[in-house]
């Protein structure tokens, strides 16, 4: 007996784009927008839509959500099940717009790295039976279930934006990092800190601002490819986002062997604030609600997302992936008075 073949699909419930998106081999794309002119299959395309809709809102009126979004690899009807090389491209490309929607600010736009979950449904078709499979590291599974009977409902955390959007120019960049098949390894060490990026960013509820700290550190560390504590933190970021002429300070710093002065810029200055509050979570001093500001009274984690991608950006400058458009571009309206 020839056990039915199955198939697979990737989606992301949660991902309201405007249009498709293009990323090397991978296109994101709108299930309830594009299915009739993407899946000439009838018996697949209905499949597939009975597995979306029961993606819902609200455990009441059991909407379906309207803004899931398809990642295929190759073209929109290719639905073999991903070689491991396969799918890390496609989370390649979910992470790179992850971060790339994280930078816009927009009230009514602002996401999460929650609206950037990734999901696989196997699928046989004709075949309405169901199974259920969650958790990373301790596994919850279920089946010999029918898919009506079935329904996956949005949590509270994760925020359904009006339309996601997202820096395309840098977007472009990591897609062309991704493309260079000399370059693999520069490009892996990049999408492994986005992808550390996107943990510090989750909105799930009673998750550690101060967690957020050490995760963006780590997220900093890849990216730079490392550095030797805090002034080698100091130093790679004075070296990527400062100019040569910026006005410097001298303070008095304490460490083990003692006080003594250093000078840096404003941005030297606020990497050496940052890194040490990231020693203190690590270390396990004891924090208070005010350490999570600056003396200016910002965020430390909105701050080093910012320095974050204006490294990520001279990086990407430097291996002629990302081109500015004016030599002054890096120069962030209202930072000096932020740090």
């Amino acid at each position: 007996m020839t056990l039915p073949k199955y198939l697979q699909f990737h989606l992301l419930p949660y991902l309201p784009l405007k249009d498709d998106l293009q990323f090397g081999k991978v296109l994101l794309w709108s299930f309830y927008r594009k299915r009739d002119e993407y899946l000439a299959d009838e018996l697949i395309r209905k499949q597939m839509q009975r597995y979306v809709e029961r993606y819902v809102d609200d455990p009441v009126k059991c909407e379906p959500v309207k803004c899931v979004m398809i990642a295929s690899y190759n073209s929109p009807d290719y639905l073999e099940p991903l070689t491991r090389e396969q799918l890390e491209e496609m989370e390649n490309a979910v992470h790179s717009l992850c971060f790339c929607s994280l930078l816009e600010k927009f009230p009514l736009f602002s996401v999460s790295s929650d609206n950037f979950q990734l999901l696989r449904q196997n699928f046989v078709p004709c075949d309405q039976g169901i199974a259920i499979s969650s958790g990373i590291w301790i596994r919850s599974k279920e089946s010999g279930m029918a898919v009506g009977d079935v329904l996956f409902v949005i949590t509270r955390y994760v925020r359904l934006a009006l339309q996601v959007c997202f820096d395309e120019k840098l977007l472009t960049a990591l897609e062309e990092s991704q493309k260079d098949e000399s370059n693999t390894t520069f490009h892996r060490r990049v999408m492994r800190a986005l992808e550390w990026v996107g943990y510090a960013y989750t909105n799930v509820d009673g998750f550690s601002y101060f967690s957020r700290i050490v995760m963006m550190a780590t997220a900093f560390e890849i990216l730079l490819d490392g550095f030797k504590g805090r002034p080698g933190f100091v130093d790679k970021i004075e070296g990527l986002v400062c100019f040569q002429r910026e006005d410097t300070e001298v303070r008095s710093v304490v460490t083990k062997k003692g006080c003594h002065d250093e000078e840096h810029t404003l941005k030297g200055w606020w990497a050496s604030e940052f890194y040490e509050l990231r020693s203190r979570v690590v270390h396990g001093n004891r924090l208070a609600d005010d350490d999570a500001n600056n003396s200016k009274g910002q965020k430390y984690f909105s701050l080093a997302v910012e320095f974050f991608a204006e490294c990520l950006r001279k990086i990407l400058n430097e291996q002629r992936y990302y081109s500015y458009d004016d030599k002054n571009e890096i120069l962030w309206a209202g930072i000096y008075e932020r740090i």
